[in-house]
This record gives structure tokens, C-alpha cells and sequence, in this order.
């Protein structure tokens, strides 16, 4: 099976907790991998990736700050990024509410996690498949030790089946992403599941 990959880079710096609150700030780079050094065979296929880069981050770069606590997180968009443009704010519950917040625009809609994640699988849109890996490399990151973790991300590209048979033998037909991040056991865990769930969007 051919693959489309792209290199994510991201990284995460925590600033100084405000109160009970744990508060910190996700950059995201997107580039080319390094290692792709040869034009793919298929100038489509480069098309394509350079395509997808810019959907996910439009500028090249993007400062995602999250606010988490007992009542849920605020996920706030400094700059264009997945799909949410610049201004963006996210609220979460812990009961999987969902509300997205536009102040440019000054609209808002609410849905739900799994509200969310069905109206993907309706629309033909895949869900992607996520793994991670802890590697016993620790190093330290705003003054916290902490473990890095690498993650493999997979989507089948929605292609109909009826138009696979005039693709190209090197068209891809998933797209991949890899990358690391670093975490930390300490007086902040029993924010963990709200932070996954709210990034399962």
C-alpha cells in the first residue's frame, strides 16, 4: 500500500499554573520530512502533500494554548490550525460537550465528542488510527522532567472505490504522520482524560 508522509514536529512548553490550573502552550511546526530527499515519482504526489500541510497549518507555524482544570479545558487558536481559523476558543466539558467559539466571526456551535466523531464516519471521512510509544528518554521541558513519547498517526484517504482503478500505481492511498511529544506524571494527571478527549477531535 503506497503512503503519503509528512513530518509533524510539536512542541510543548508549559508556563507557570494558575491556581489549580494547569496552563500551557502546544507550537506546531509542519514541514517536509528531512529524509524525503527524492522527488516522489508522481508530482501529484508532492502536490498533494504540500497541500495537506498547508490545510493543517496554514502558516507553517501555530501556538495552541490550553487551559485545563476540573470543570473542563479552553483550547484557544493563536494562529490558523486544524481546521479552526486564528481567534478559535474551544470549550470542554467533562461530560464530552463540545462548544466552538468564532469572536471574529461571532458565532458559535456545540456538538459533542462522539456527536463528532459520527458525523466524520457519516461523511466518508476515515478516523484515524493513533499509536504511541514511550522510549525511556527523559529530558526536561519548562524545568519538568519528563518522558518522550513517539506517535504514529494513520488515515486511509477517503478515495472512492470506484476510482481506484484509474489512480496511478503510486498514488497514495493513506496518509501518515509521525512525530514525539513529552509527559510528565505529577499533581496535573487527573487532567490527562479531559486533555485526550478533547484532542480526539
Amino acid at each position: 500500500m503506497k503512503r503519503l508522509s509528512i513530518a509533524a514536529f510539536l512542541v510543548t512548553t508549559l508556563t507557570v499554573p494558575l491556581s489549580a490550573d494547569l496552563k500551557y502552550t502546544a507550537h506546531m511546526q509542519v514541514g517536509k520530512s528531512a529524509t524525503a530527499t527524492e522527488q516522489p515519482a508522481n508530482p501529484m504526489i508532492g502536490m498533494m502533500a504540500d497541500a495537506v500541510m498547508k490545510q493543517m497549518v496554514p502558516g507553517g507555524e501555530a501556538d495552541v494554548v490550553y487551559l485545563v482544570g476540573e470543570k473542563g479545558a479552553r483550547i484557544e487558536y493563536l494562529q490558523a490550525a486544524m481546521g479552526q481559523p486564528a481567534g478559535t476558543v474551544t470549550l470542554f466539558s467533562p461530560d464530552g460537550t463540545l462548544a466552538v467559539l468564532n469572536p471574529t466571526e461571532k458565532t458559535y456551535w456545540k456538538t459533542t465528542v462522539q456527536a463528532a466523531l459520527e458525523g466524520m464516519k457519516s461523511s466518508g471521512v476515515p478516523t484515524p488510527e493513533v499509536t504511541a510509544k514511550r522510549t525511556g528518554q527523559f529530558e526536561t521541558v519548562a524545568g519538568t522532567k519528563c518522558e518522550v513519547i513517539t506517535f504514529d498517526w494513520k488515515m486511509n484517504l477517503p478515495i472512492p472505490e470506484a476510482a481506484r482503478a484509474s489512480l496511478p500505481p503510486d498514488f497514495p492511498t493513506t496518509l501518515n504522520m509521525t512525530g514525539d511529544g513529552c509527559t510528565t506524571t505529577d499533581q496535573y494527571q487527573k487532567y490527562a482524560e479531559i486533555v485526550a478527549k478533547g484532542a480526539t477531535r
